[in-house]
């Protein structure tokens, strides 16, 4: 290959692949100046995370190369008409997988779902998947196995999961309003025009064989499986019957979190005592250092960080991570997943970061101020 030719390769990869090229090389400053050493790299990095997310990447490419996806998404719009009633769905399942196998998984699951009934019918799903990674972070954490800042403070807590979860129903309950009056504002009412095309072939050894790795990381995420068998066993299946078909820009999700895991590290070097100086009440200051904390280090590392400062204001401390999962991309690492999964999914959008960052930024307003008032 000529000179032209590699410049123009790796031109296709920056512009594909550059937010992985940022995080890699701040990793590698981070690594290199001593903010997180060599040695320190496997404590802080999530390997059961990084194990699953490479299970459920196979396993969903073994359902889309099997027809297995296209064809329920042929049969779920026979069944809704209405953009309104179609999006209030896909919001309402993203909410419901996401508490029950979290959020990452349920993204997973929803997104390429969502991108795929674009290609049968004239529903728009910027708006509908942006809305899906909302609820993921805001209904999903009604659950202490919804997201990861729960499962730690839930632990830190020492709370019942009942109490848990009573704590956290009007945090979900405020969201899930606040979520239909946005379906209402972003989704016109509308009808669904359906594609005419004939019935997607499914291929049955792949789509079994992805069904068969999404049970077992669902089975892995409730520690029934151990967390190396969804990727032991997927990826020889794959390797047979992804041959040619390979999905690298959805692969790349995983050295994506790899160095995220070490940039929030080397983030977590720095001593945030800016909020030590302001003159306001332990409450108020404690609910404003986890939500915008979250904006620059991400609500999970936030969620550590202050656990020690929340002198039993678990449930505050909790609402303020939550609703700090909204804003920016890396404020939850859901945002980001979602993003990538779209990306990889849909192709470049030029239009989906603008209208993220609006939409995300107004649900940070509307459920940081009810947040607080609830709490």
């Amino acid at each position: 290959m000529g000179r032209e030719g590699r410049s123009g390769v790796a031109g296709t990869f920056l512009r594909s692949q550059g937010f992985l090229v940022v995080t890699a090389l701040l990793a590698a400053a981070a690594v290199v100046g001593g903010l997180v050493p060599p040695r320190e790299i496997p404590a802080v990095e999530d390997i059961r995370l990084l194990a699953t997310l490479a299970a459920l990447i196979l396993s969903v490419e073994l359902l889309r190369t099997s027809g297995a996806l296209d064809a329920a998404v042929q049969r779920a719009l026979r069944r809704f008409s209405r953009a309104r009633s179609f999006t209030t769905a896909l919001i309402l399942a993203s909410g419901a997988l996401s508490a029950i196998v979290t959020n990452d998984v349920a993204l997973f699951v929803i997104v390429p779902f969502t991108v795929a009934a674009a290609r049968y019918s004239d529903f728009r799903v910027r708006n509908a998947v942006i809305l899906e990674i909302t609820a993921a972070n805001l209904l999903g954490c009604l659950t202490p196995i919804g997201n990861p800042q729960n499962l730690f403070l839930f632990h830190r807590s020492g709370w019942g999961v009942g109490a848990f979860i009573g704590s956290m129903a009007p945090f979900c309950a405020a969201s899930a309003v606040i979520l239909g009056a946005a379906v209402v504002l972003l989704e016109p009412a509308r009808t669904i025009t359906r594609r005419e095309e004939a019935p997607v072939p499914v291929r049955r050894v792949p789509a079994a064989a992805g069904m068969a790795g999404v049970v077992l990381v669902l089975l892995s995420i409730a520690r029934i499986a151990p967390p190396w068998l969804p990727l032991a066993a997927i990826a020889p299946v794959a390797i047979v019957w992804l041959r040619g078909r390979w999905n690298f820009g959805s692969l790349s999700i995983v050295p994506l979190f790899f160095f995220v895991f070490i940039d929030i590290a080397a983030l977590r070097a720095f001593h945030f005592d800016f909020f030590a100086r302001l003159p306001l009440a332990p409450a108020p200051k404690l609910y404003l250092a986890g939500t915008l904390f979250s904006q620059a280090i991400s609500n999970v590392p936030t969620a550590v960080l202050l656990a020690s400062s929340a002198e039993g204001r678990w449930r505050l401390l909790l609402y303020a991570v939550n609703a700090g999962g909204c804003g920016t991309l890396i404020a939850s690492l859901a945002n980001l997943l979602g993003w990538q999964i779209y990306r990889n999914e849909r192709g470049p959008d030029p239009e989906y970061l603008t209208r993220f960052y609006r939409v995300s930024f107004a649900f940070l307003a509307a459920v940081g101020v009810a947040a607080f008032l609830l709490a």
